[in-house]
């Protein structure tokens, strides 16, 4: 039946030879067969082809056009991915042909290296299908073409250099492919006004010789792997409209001769690595309407001379390097309705000027050093939509003349110092739908007309706000999330909140709210709420189980009182949950084991009885359960089923019996994920198994709780027995059943203030003398190491994509094709490679160790790392570790680090110094170091080393944090933690006169390092801090003498006495708004800091 429908008509196959009119018949039949006869094709065969191709019947013919008999074009993308099949080489029968669309389809194979006898084609458009292959150099011979189009498919290979010879090109358009090789040295392409090569993985550099083509009107090239500068000699394309290089590797500096490329209304530049400053030139591009330079490495200032671009309406420079002011002259841009400049560092205050830009419709200077007041006279850019400043030092009070910006939907002014009220005249604001004031010092209540807004987003947080929430705010009924922690309210959360029908997150927590929490039942959209830390008493309510799109719910650290309820099982989104430090009681419920998306569970503190459901076991993806300080009581249960859980806390309740056999196993499911457990302060009996001990102890060691292996030896009833774990981290086993030799511990506890002279020399020499042992050990476990086959450390690309692909990772490297990953560098712990990893060029840790512990130091380098988001934190990515091999992705530095910068410069005349860079990596190491500390992080390993560089070397990050630690107190245990010259008094027991426990491991040592750090910016020398004469720095005189001062605080003896990071970082601050002009005395006195 199908051969006969594709039977020609009688006689037409003898005469298919004979005349072109049945040749194009018999093709277009061949061609419709090999796409399956299509059934979107209403006629059969014959009727769609026809008995010959004339005007008569030519309406006939879905998609063809015919000329005196002759098929001139076929067009069939109008039947979106109806065709499928390879391309047939039958089509090159159509020999007049010269239009052929089937883009928007389903074609696969290559493309046919025959097409080249379409020596008639003028336009070929095939986008959007599924070929593959690579592209035909014959198609050189199209040398009547004009448009081509392939891109949207999976073509690869390179760009064949003979398709120079299509003289006639005018549009070439192969992006969103899979090409690769360099850009080829196209010449002779005098028509091309087009030329669109985006999203490929094409390399080299732009070719310099691209220059002739002088008919050139646009040309994209974003995301690539292109590297090089732009070049120079394009200023010689008279035509140049549009050029897009974003998302690509390009270096070198912007090109001042393209200020004559006089036709230039677009340049898209985003994500690269060029580098300079903005060319004043630039200013005679009188067409200019779109320039985007974001996510580069550009420095020097803003040229006020661009206030002549007077066509610019989109200007995007953020994510850069640029200093300075913003430039009064720019209020010239009369026609300019989008400014970004955010993460710079960008100085001074918001211009008065720039009220005049009416068209001013998206403003955006976040991330900078902003400081003064909000200019009233911007009330007159009344078109305003967007406004965001945040995380600058402005100050003031919010401009009571803003209430004209009456189209204004966001205002954004987060993390600066404004203060006083919040103006009742912005109630005229009625299209404002996002306000985030969040972090100042803004005074006086809730403005109780915000409920007369249509608000969706709204951050009053970390405020100095009083009062009560006003029972209006019931009525903003497009309210998504709503942030007012860290404040000082009172009274009782109003029942109306549960009118928000829309209302997502609710935040309240650090207040001084009290009462009963309300009987919200209808508030079914809330997925965050968090009302910790406030003074909420009674009962939970039976009615928030009805919130069935809870993902969070943070109830501590209130007076809560009642059992806990069953019911919230229903939660079935519920991912964490916390109710600590309240007053609960009752048992645990056994129907909490359906909470099927708990990742953690946080009841501690409270007064819960009974026992551990062992129904809990069906918890498959249970991250972290605490339930310590209670009053459990009971067996430990066969926990078999929680084989996600990394933290597990029980200890302070009265837990009793032996330990089932299976969480002592290293080979148990328990086991396979747990770094954390505690189960001290209980009446615990039975063996300890070594293997499992030493595993629980390295790992516990991080985070201060006592480990599986040793529960709490100084817990009264804990009758532990069995051989005493070599890694044991606890220097008393009093009152156990303990047997074996003590091993040796890291440090001695803290000492009492009665100690005399005597202890003092003993203990400065005893830790004199382990520093000495252990730096003699590394060197010796180093030169073994050394002595090693290197084969030992190095990572092929093959190694690395086996190990990214492994059973327990879910790593997936973009690395490059059949190469050897780029090596950074080689250390001890192993070796960092500069990789592509999703698309991100990202560096590659791998250490290679047959020594548990340091997986354990590796694993507890990623805790830390991945609750860690901050511009001057090196961002964390991926991880994972198989076998013995340990991999860490994290973000790639360029500029190296710190103290191979100090070293290169020394030498030089123009070395880092402070107003040169060393100012900005000054505030990028205290900024990290301030948020390290609201984290309640401390990094202990402060020093140039650990402290990266982006390739501009002014824009430092915090990285290396295997030292680092979570403080759950004041202090921690004393182990000796750091590096020699950067390390405080008090980690080597030399404070003087110490009549308090040692501080050891608070905040005060990474301020002690960085001090020592400030010293290396300021001098270029080596050390600092008690490792050299205690003088002031030999710095030039141009550096303020307020941040000689500061350096002298920081390396105070006494931690007491050292500033805080919050402190450290406004001096810094501080010092960077002053001009520098003549210098002060900088000479501090080091007895006015106690030293």
């Amino acid at each position: 039946m199908l051969l006969a429908t594709f039977t020609l008509p009688e006689g037409l196959e003898a005469r298919a030879a004979k005349d072109p009119s049945d040749r194009d018949t018999s093709a277009l039949l061949e061609f419709r067969r090999r796409m399956g006869d299509p059934v979107f094709l209403a006629q059969p065969p014959r009727a769609w082809v026809g008995q010959a191709c004339s005007a008569s019947n030519a309406s006939q013919w879905a998609g063809i056009t015919c000329l005196d008999g002759r098929v001139t074009s076929l067009r069939l993308s109008q039947f979106q991915s109806m065709l499928s099949g390879t391309l047939p080489a039958v089509l090159t029968e159509l020999t007049v042909l010269n239009v052929l669309d089937l883009s928007g389809n389903a074609l696969t194979g290559t493309l046919p290296s025959s097409f080249s006898s379409f020596t008639n084609l003028t336009l070929l458009d095939l986008s959007q299908n599924k070929i593959s292959g690579s592209l035909p150099a014959s198609w050189s011979g199209l040398t009547n073409l004009a448009f081509l189009n392939i891109s949207s498919n999976a073509l690869r290979g390179p760009l064949p250099p003979a398709w120079r010879g299509m003289a006639s090109a005018q549009q070439i358009i192969l992006a969103h492919n899979q090409l690769t090789g360099m850009l080829p040295p196209w010449s002779g392409l005098p028509a091309l006004s087009e030329l669109e090569l985006s999203f490929n993985n094409l390399t080299g550099t732009l070719p310099d010789s691209w220059w002739d083509w002088t008919s050139l009107r646009s040309a994209h090239f974003s995301s690539n792997s292109l590297q090089g500068s732009l070049p120079a000699s394009w200023n010689r394309l008279p035509t140049l409209n549009d050029l897009e290089v974003s998302d690509n590797l390009l270096t070198g500096t912007l090109p001042s001769s393209w200020s004559n490329v006089s036709t230039l209304t677009l340049l898209y530049c985003p994500n690269n690595t060029i580098q300079g400053s903005l060319p004043p030139e630039w200013s005679s591009l009188s067409n200019l309407s779109y320039a985007n330079f974001s996510g580069n490495s550009l420095t020097g200032s803003i040229p006020s001379s661009w206030s002549n671009l007077s066509c610019l309406q989109f200007l995007d420079l953020s994510d850069n390097n640029l200093t300075g002011t913003l430039p009064p002259s720019f209020s010239n841009l009369t026609q300019l309705s989008t400014v970004t400049f955010a993460d710079n560092l960008l100085t001074g205050t918001l211009p008065p000027e720039w009220s005049a830009m009416s068209d001013l419709l998206y403003f955006n200077v976040s991330h900078n050093i902003i400081s003064g007041s909000l200019p009233e006279s911007w009330a007159n850019a009344s078109n305003m939509l967007y406004f965001d400043a945040q995380h600058n030092m402005l100050s003031g009070a919010l401009p009571l003349a803003w209430s004209t910006m009456t189209d204004i939907y966001s205002i954004l002014l987060d993390s600066n110092r404004i203060s006083g009220p919040i103006p009742q005249e912005w109630v005229a604001l009625a299209t404002l739908w996002t306000v985030g004031l969040s972090d100042n010092h803004l005074t006086g209540t809730l403005p109780a007309w915000c409920g007369g807004l249509p608000l969706v987003n709204v951050d009053l947080s970390s405020n100095r706000l009083t009062g009560t929430i006003p029972p209006s705010w019931s009525n903003i009924s497009a309210l998504q999330t709503l942030s007012l922690h860290n404040n000082r309210l009172t009274g009782t959360l109003p029942y109306g909140l549960a009118d928000l029908a829309n209302l997502e997150d609710l935040v309240v927590h650090s207040n001084s709210l009290s009462g009963p929490l309300p009987k919200w039942s209808n508030m079914t959209d809330l997925q965050y709420l968090d009302l910790s830390f406030n003074n909420f008493t009674g009962n939970i309510p039976l009615e928030w189980i009805n919130m069935t799109q809870l993902r969070a719910l943070n109830l501590s650290s209130n007076s809560l009182t009642g059992t806990l309820c069953p019911g919230w099982s229903k939660m079935q989104r519920l991912q964490s949950l916390r109710l600590s430090s309240n007053l609960l009681e009752g048992p645990l419920p056994a129907s909490w084991s359906g909470l099927a998306t708990l990742l953690g569970l946080r009841l501690s503190h409270n007064a819960i009885t009974g026992t551990l459901p062992p129904s809990w076991s069906a918890m498959k993806i249970l991250e972290r359960l605490d339930i310590s300080q209670n009053v459990l009581s009971g067996t430990l249960p066969h926990l078999w089923g929680l084989m996600s859980l990394v933290r597990l806390n029980l200890s302070g309740n009265t837990l009793s019996g032996a330990l089932p056999a299976e969480w002592l196993s290293p080979a148990s499911i328990l086991s396979s994920t747990l770094s954390s457990l505690d189960l001290s302060g209980n009446r615990l009996t039975g063996s300890i198994s070594p293997a499992a001990g030493g595993r629980f102890v390295s790992a516990n060691s991080s985070d201060g709780h006592v480990a599986m292996a040793v529960l709490d030896p100084m817990a009264a009833s804990s009758g532990m027995c069995g051989h005493i774990p070599s890694s044991m981290n606890v220097t008393s086993a009093s009152g156990q059943r303990l047997k074996g030799t003590m091993p040796a511990g890291p440090c001695p506890g803290p000492q009492s203030a009665e100690r005399t002279k005597i202890i003092i020399v003993a203990t400065t020499v005893s830790v004199v003398v382990a520093i000495l042992l252990a730096v003699a050990a590394v060197l010796a476990h180093l030169l073994r190491r050394s002595r090693r086959a290197p084969d030992n450390l190095k990572c092929s690309l093959s190694s690395l994509r086996k190990l990214g692909s492994s059973a327990n990772s879910n790593l997936s490297f973009e690395l490059d094709k059949n190469k050897n990953l780029i090596l950074l560098g080689r250390g001890g712990f192993g070796e960092v490679y500069k990789a592509r990893w999703h698309g991100t060029l990202v560096a590659v840790k791998v250490l290679k160790s047959e020594d548990p512990s340091e997986a354990d130091a590796f694993l507890h380098e990623i805790s830390i790392l991945e609750g860690l988001h901050h511009l001057h934190v090196v961002a964390y990515y991926e991880h994972t570790v198989h076998e013995d091999k340990m991999l860490l992705v994290t973000e790639l530095m360029q500029g190296g680090d710190l103290r191979s910068r100090i070293r290169a410069d020394s030498a030089s005349p123009r070395r880092t110094g402070w107003y040169r860079d060393g100012r900005y990596i000054a505030l990028g190491i205290a900024r990290g170091l301030t948020y390290l500390h609201s984290r309640g992080v401390v990094w202990f390993d402060c020093k140039p080393n650990n402290v990266l560089l982006d390739h501009t070397g002014t824009v430092a990050k915090i990285a290396d944090f295997g030292l680092a630690k979570v403080l759950t107190t004041t202090r921690t245990a004393g182990c000796l933690r750091g590096t020699p010259g950067f390390m405080a008094p008090e980690l080597l027991g030399l404070e003087e006169e110490q009549t308090q426990p040692s501080a050891m491991g608070t905040a005060a040592v990474d301020v002690y390092g960085f001090g020592c750090v400030l010293w290396q910016i300021l001098t270029g020398e080596t050390g600092g801090g008690m490792f050299v004469e205690r003088r002031p720095p030999r710095v030039p005189g141009e550096c303020p003498k307020a941040v000689l001062d500061l350096y002298i605080a920081c390396t105070a003896f006494e931690a007491g006495k050292r500033p805080k990071a919050p402190q450290v970082m406004k001096t810094i601050e501080d010092s960077m708004l002053a001009i520098p002009g003549v210098p002060e005395a900088c000479t501090p006195d080091p007895k006015e800091n106690g030293v």
